[in-house]
């Protein structure tokens, strides 16, 4: 009897126990994070199935151009446009030196704007809705996802140039809150950004251009404003300084003329000069004179246009001081007449 050769058979190869136990905590760990994400999708569906935006408020929002995730975030938020006293009492808002003109509340995932009424801000309930809407959203954003995010909102809050408005204001901000309040105000307020930031504000905004452009239409009127305001404080204060060096010269012509005319008068009456000498002394006097009150009527006709200058420079404070206060939720007054 042949021996036949004996046959080898190759066993499959067993995982270990610990990888096996890796590997299945890895897809269950992907699951969780999975489900709690699509949980928060739902939770959102689910809180703003019934809600109805008001009626004051849905035209500012069709403004926006919401993508479907965004609209649906803003739902769920059921944002409420408050006048001053709800919303003082929503936001705890009771400083009249800070102005609120929305608040996101974490704790209740509650939108509240103030209910801004002027024709001469125009966009600034349309920013402040996108702005606390995309407080809402950063909440949404999966921890996963949220350390690159926060990486490029560094990096473009590093870009901005030093004197920046949003540098300058945002330094107090605790670490958590920085990057909160930075999501907000890049999309809202910087036109350019990097593509990563631009691609995740797109999942918002339609045409996030928009966006901006309603946050530089409000925000140009204080700084035209503010420009016209530098301007006439410039020119003011350099015709303040030519009348008070034209008034110094005439109260020094003054002293002058008032010595040479008792001089004259003096050597008149003593009988001093005569004739044609005092004929030309007078007639040299008299123009001199003459010279010295067209001197008065050009300083009183500078004071006059620096007055006019001063007052103008008053009404534009004016105007200004009433659109802080409109914007003011805990202002004494909000009545404002456009400035014409």
């Amino acid at each position: 009897m042949e021996n036949s050769p004996s046959e080898v058979s190759i066993q499959p190869r067993r995982r270990s126990p610990a990888l096996a136990d890796l590997l299945s905590g890895l897809v269950i760990f992907g699951t969780l994070f999975a489900g709690a994400f699509a949980f928060i999708c739902l939770q959102d569906d689910i809180k703003g199935y019934d809600f109805q935006i008001s009626d004051t408020l849905k035209p500012y929002v069709q403004k926006l151009n919401l993508t479907e995730k965004a609209s649906k975030t803003l739902l769920a938020t059921h944002p409420a446009l408050q006048e001053k006293q709800a919303f003082n009492q929503s936001c705890h808002s009771h400083n009249h030196e800070v102005y609120v003109l929305g608040c996101y509340v974490h704790d209740s995932d509650r939108i509240y704007l103030y209910h801004v009424e002027s024709n001469d801000l125009p966009g600034v309930i349309e920013v402040t809705t996108a702005h606390e809407m995309l407080h809402a959203a950063y909440q949404r954003v999966p921890f996963w996802e949220k350390d690159r995010l926060n990486e490029e909102i560094k990096k473009a809050y590093d870009n901005l140039p030093a004197d920046h408005e949003i540098r300058t204001s945002i330094k107090s901000y605790s670490e958590d809150d920085f990057y909160d309040e930075l999501h907000s105000r890049l999309g809202t307020e910087v036109a350019d950004l990097s593509d990563f930031l631009e691609k995740h504000y797109a999942a918002y905004f339609q045409h996030r251009q928009t966006i901006t452009d309603f946050n530089q239409q409000y925000h140009s009127v204080f700084q035209k404003l503010n420009d016209k305001l530098t301007s006439l404080k410039s020119e003011i204060d350099a015709k303040q300084t030519a009348i008070n060096q034209q008034t110094e010269i005439y109260n020094n012509e003054t002293n002058a003329l008032n010595r040479l005319i008792l001089d004259f008068n003096r050597r008149v009456e003593s009988g001093q000069i005569s004739g044609w000498r005092y004929q030309n002394e007078r007639a040299t006097l008299e123009a001199r004179i003459n010279r010295h009150e067209a001197t008065y009527q050009s300083i009183q006709q500078s004071i006059d246009a620096i007055n006019q200058q001063i007052a103008e420079y008053n009404n534009h404070v004016l105007f200004e001081n009433q659109l802080m206060n409109q914007i003011n939720s805990n202002a004494v007054s909000n009545n404002l007449e456009s400035q014409k």
